[in-house]
């Protein structure tokens, strides 16, 4: 047994996403399908040997079942199994399946929410629906995004915000769970775990009431599990997320507050962006996608499994935050800006350039005192992409060239240490502040993890 499935290395080409290795899986369909039949068959034997000839002349038969040989084993010693052997007095019928299960579903929220959205799913046009929600209401927009799927196959309302779904209150378990594309779903209020699993290109927003007394960037807003399992789609959550953030993640893109442990475990694929502290172990399993951690403390290293991944740290910081959807635009407040811009009074005070000039530029919350601008997200962002540095020159307000990327593994410089540039030369003009750290999947994670065993025992 080679135990490395978390490793992205499977040598049989099973679990991994490399695909060199994944050449190496030598199964096919017709052999599980042949595994089937060998089943089948082997059932079919042990029935004839009972005298039955139909699979349900079996159910509720535990008078078949070799009870002696599971009671007497020393594990079971002080275990009552009468109610698991128990056989009611009635007709064979009524012991099986005869009549379908009524599932308490008829008045849901999702049913009001397929009735409202009619418009939008006969003909596709913009409709925007408001609603109540609370914790009983689960797996909203599972339904939803099913009846779109069986008109529209997943391709779905082709416009984004097709279908504009306002709820206030607190989610149940799964919100928004396989939201299909042109659906977006704007929560005033919280969420539970599960949030936006299996999201199939549906954009999600969890955000506090403007009213709230709590500090966002401090509070819990979703559970744990967010993001499983999720392949297409966007999500903005003014606030902290619990554990296991995107874990599974293989397509979709997500900002967020901050996370628990084990954020980005086993993400294949997408972008997240973590304006906050993170959890341990983040990283855990990554074989994929890109991670934006904003590392304020210079401490990140720390709680970062580098088994997989490697960190760097971003060198094109005003590029990358006009980049961000201009949907997040709407759905965050002045805290997080305020965080992002402290040890940048030069850029606060510039003013932003109209919207007509370039796409993603134009004025957030116009009027305020300090504009600030914001364009389209990473889709298209590359990896170790080579930029500006938003640390400022002594003195003035232009951004100082960074010579040089450099990969860190382990130890991240620290707030007031100098930046180094690909010779290891400090540079006296370039004052460090807070640091964005990109997390992406290495080359050879074997390769990397043997050259830090030699380094340690040098």
């Amino acid at each position: 047994m080679m135990r490395k499935c978390h490793l992205n290395t499977c040598p049989v080409g099973i679990a991994t996403q490399d695909p060199v290795l994944r050449k190496r899986f030598k199964g096919a369909p017709e052999h599980v399908i042949n595994y089937f039949f060998y089943v089948a068959e082997e059932v079919r034997e042990l029935m004839a040997e009972l005298g039955i000839a139909k699979l349900d002349q079996l159910i509720g038969r535990s008078d078949f079942l070799d009870k002696e040989a599971a009671i007497d084993h020393w594990k079971a010693k002080g275990l009552d199994f009468t109610r698991i052997f128990f056989q009611p007095e009635a007709a064979p019928e009524e012991t099986r399946w005869t009549k379908r299960q009524e599932h308490p579903i008829v008045d849901i929220l999702d049913r009001r929410l397929i009735a409202a959205a009619k418009p939008a799913l006969d003909d596709r046009e913009p409709t925007v629906i408001d609603e109540t929600i609370c914790s009983v209401d689960r797996s909203v927009g599972a339904m939803l995004s099913g009846e779109i799927a069986r008109r529209y196959g997943h391709k779905a309302l082709k416009h984004p915000d097709t279908l504009k779904i306002n709820l206030k209150g607190t989610a149940g378990q799964a919100f928004g769970a396989f939201l299909a594309r042109g659906v977006t779903i704007d929560l005033v209020g919280d969420a539970n775990d599960y949030v936006g699993k299996g999201l199939s290109g549906g954009k999600l927003i969890v955000r506090p009431p403007e009213n709230t007394r709590i500090v966002p960037e401090d509070s819990i807003i979703v559970g744990n599990t967010v993001l499983y399992g999720a392949t297409e789609g966007e999500c903005y959550f003014r606030g902290v997320a619990g554990e296991r953030f995107a874990v599974r993640n293989s397509g979709a893109i997500a900002v967020v507050e901050g996370v628990g442990d084990h954020g980005c475990e086993y993400m294949t694929g997408g972008v997240v962006v973590v304006i906050g502290q993170t959890g341990r172990n983040f990283a855990a399993g990554m074989s994929g996608g890109i991670a934006y951690v904003l590392d304020e403390e210079g401490s990140f290293g720390s709680r970062c499994n580098l088994a997989m991944v490697e960190l760097e740290p971003v060198t094109e910081e005003d590029d990358l935050l006009e980049k961000v959807p201009p949907s997040w635009r709407r759905h965050r407040a002045q805290g997080t800006r305020r965080r992002f811009l402290r040890h940048d009074p030069p850029r606060r005070r510039a003013p932003a350039p109209d919207a007509g000039q370039a796409p993603g530029t134009d004025r957030l919350h116009e009027g305020r005192s300090h504009p600030r601008r914001l364009g389209h997200l990473p889709a298209e962002i590359r990896q170790g992409h080579a930029g500006r540095v938003p640390a400022r020159a002594a003195g003035d307000g232009r951004a100082a060239p960074w010579h040089g990327r450099g990969r860190i593994a382990g130890q991240l410089e620290q707030p007031g240490s100098r930046p180094r540039s690909a010779a290891g030369r400090s540079h006296p003009d370039q004052p460090s502040s807070k640091k964005l750290i990109l997390v992406k999947m290495v080359e050879d994670p074997v390769r990397v993890r043997l050259d830090r065993m030699l380094q340690r025992t040098h």
